[in-house]
């Protein structure tokens, strides 16, 4: 019999620590990763993890740490993809704002010439 499995978290967090980095906060669908660089979403399917980078991340660095991320999940059977950028920033009440930036929107992905 298969298993089923309906919330990866487990398994993302054993991913990132293979790595040799660290869950920052986990909340809800959301994983923060290395003090913010990269936040990974779980959605509905189990299958797929999201992949957004801080849009004051190392823009060098991204493409590397997109593949070893896409590379150990396809090894665990998950599809991590790339979605683009997020900013945090602190709303006048005292939360944190997260905002979301789609890909195509924020050209996230290679280092400009």
């Amino acid at each position: 019999m298969t298993q089923v499995r309906k919330n990866p978290l487990g398994l993302i967090m054993n991913i990132v620590e293979s790595m040799g980095l660290e869950v920052t906060y986990a909340y809800a669908d959301l994983i923060f990763v290395a003090h913010n660089a990269f936040v990974l979403q779980m959605g509905e399917n189990p299958e797929t993890v999201n992949l957004y980078f801080n849009q004051e991340s190392d823009i060098a660095l991204r493409p590397s740490l997109a593949a070893e991320l896409s590379r150990h999940g396809q090894e665990n059977n998950l599809t991590v993809v790339e979605q683009g950028l997020f900013s945090l920033e602190q709303a006048a009440d005292e939360k944190l704002k997260l905002t979301f930036i789609a890909a195509d929107a924020a050209g996230c992905g290679q280092p400009e010439s």
